[in-house]
């Protein structure tokens, strides 16, 4: 049997605009050995098959199966042994894992971003890092509004006072008519636009590389970071975690921000600067 070689790509100026098998290292060709050994970390897949599952047995692969709780590194230092290729979850690929494991040619991350690895050390050692771009840009958007909803009709508050035997009666805001700020529009932040469009929201964005014809289609405004803040009565953050990004949403930015605006991080943690909240 032939084995199968992959071709990864990745665009520089735009990772999160590559399609299919993309990768933040350079153009790369690897081989994955028949009946290689193939590491399942995402703990969200411990306890699932699927079809990702069938193709790698159907293939001859071996799996080796986490535990369902996120790998530190201690441990993903000891399940990789003998693994050529990874699905990976947020355990933290260090160059210290890296470096231990000269047989693994390939990690493939179920979701995206590129934050858990460490890309230079894995390109160092011609290891491919990919992303699954499209895996989930639906999901996180309907969290989104999850958290708007939950937000706008004080659902926590509402449900445990009803717990305790009250029925609360008072005038909550609504979502339609409000203005959605979405500090980036790449696959997710459209997703979320589409969805503020159907609520009836105004729809404002910050994007340094926007679609254009997409925001026009939607009705998406583009404007300067600082004035989505200013004008946002909720503002909601999907841009990739990069040390230009990094405590993008701070004291100096919140202050920008209506004080009865409500902001909603489903992006990375590092975006915004924790300390600066209270």
């Amino acid at each position: 049997m032939k084995e199968p070689v992959f071709r990864v790509a990745y665009s520089p100026s735009r990772p999160r605009f590559a399609t299919s098998i993309s990768a933040c290292n350079p153009l790369t060709s690897f081989t994955i050995t028949p009946m290689a050994k193939v590491l399942i970390a995402p703990m969200h897949l411990v306890k699932i098959g699927g079809a990702w599952k069938d193709l790698l047995l159907q293939n001859g692969h071996e799996l080796v199966i986490s535990k369902p709780e996120q790998l530190v590194e201690h441990e993903l230092l000891d399940i990789l042994k003998g693994c050529e290729a990874a699905m990976a979850g947020s355990e933290p690929y260090t160059p210290a894992v890296i470096k231990a494991h000269p047989q693994l040619k390939v990690i493939a991350r179920t979701g995206v971003g590129y934050d858990a690895v460490n890309v230079q050390a894995a390109s160092a050692q011609g290891i491919a890092v990919c992303i699954t771009p499209g895996a989930n840009q639906d999901a996180v958007a309907e969290y989104t509004f999850t958290l708007m909803l939950a937000l706008a009709k004080e659902l926590v508050s509402q449900v445990t006072a009803v717990r305790q035997g009250g029925w609360p009666r008072k005038a909550l805001i609504p979502l339609r008519g409000r203005t959605l700020g979405i500090l980036g529009l790449g696959r997710i932040g459209k997703a979320v636009a589409l969805r503020g469009k159907a609520f009836g929201m105004k729809l404002i964005g910050y994007e340094p590389f926007p679609d254009h014809a997409f925001c026009k289609d939607c009705g998406v405004t583009l404007m300067p970071l600082e004035k989505v803040l200013a004008e946002a009565d909720f503002v909601t953050v999907h841009v990739p975690l990069m040390p230009e990004s990094h405590h993008l949403i701070n004291k100096k930015t919140l202050a920008l921000m209506k004080p009865t605006a409500f902001l909603i991080n489903t992006a990375r943690g590092a975006l915004v600067k924790e300390a600066d909240l209270v």
